[in-house]
């Protein structure tokens, strides 16, 4: 009889401790996800953009930007550029962007006595919400790219939607792109000259005439990659 006590007993302290167990794991889950709460309240509550004013609004701004389809646009140059609800970046970002997104200048606040630092109002593209305000640093523009005079990465094709791609790049970094596009009944056909351009790991494509698309591309130790919106997209260099 003792025996079977014992083993009764036993067996009474384990589910007592699988009990203090499993309360200490959901303890633990409701602090987790507390903390998790915690972190994303920048990013979740509500947010009042500090909106520029009319007078740094300027059409100088939009110097140095690239065109595609009546909107003009810059690069993000770096992962997680912090966006902010206004020019301080004491206070937490309201979101991040992405290396290579495109994004629209809509505003600048210049250097003051105050500030070292030149802010820019970001808008999305293509849809032009507005985003916040930046460092300008952290941003890439036309001007900054160079010409590239010796190519070694050979020739490449890739397709995006209905759209078809064949770039034969040459030594000095001139290409010939032989594209194709259709849709709606439409079929589309063009030989673009143009030459390629530089930024650290950026490179871009600048053609001589009409293009549907302006291309962008991050060097990585693979090869080519096209920037961020269409990093889904193989670029297939076995032509």
């Amino acid at each position: 009889m003792r025996h079977c006590y014992s083993i009764l007993g036993f067996c009474i302290i384990i589910l007592l401790s699988g009990c203090k167990v499993q309360e200490h794991l959901t303890t633990g889950k409701k602090q987790v996800a507390h903390l998790g709460k915690k972190l994303l309240q920048p990013f979740t509550r509500e947010v009042t953009l500090d909106m520029p004013k009319k007078n740094e609004i300027q059409k100088e701004t939009q110097k140095n930007h690239w065109r595609e389809r009546k909107q003009t646009f810059v690069l993000v140059g770096e992962d997680n550029l912090p966006i902010y609800a206004t020019n301080n970046d004491e206070v937490p970002p309201i979101r991040f962007l992405n290396k290579s997104d495109r994004v629209q200048v809509i505003a600048q606040r210049k250097k003051n006595s105050y500030s070292q630092i030149t802010w820019l109002f970001l808008a999305s593209v293509p849809h032009k919400e507005p985003l916040g305000w930046t460092e300008k640093s952290g941003l890439i523009f036309k001007n900054n790219f160079r010409k590239i005079r010796y190519w070694e990465n050979g020739d490449f094709s890739f397709k995006i939607g209905n759209y078809t791609a064949n770039f034969k790049i040459y030594n000095n970094g001139s290409f010939i792109n032989s594209w194709t596009s259709s849709g709606q009944g439409l079929h589309l056909e063009e030989r673009n000259k143009g030459h390629l351009f530089e930024f650290g790991e950026f490179v871009y494509s600048e053609t001589k005439n009409f293009a549907p698309y302006t291309h962008f591309f991050l060097r990585t130790d693979t090869g080519l990659r096209l920037e961020n919106r269409y990093k889904d997209i193989l670029i297939n260099t076995e032509l």
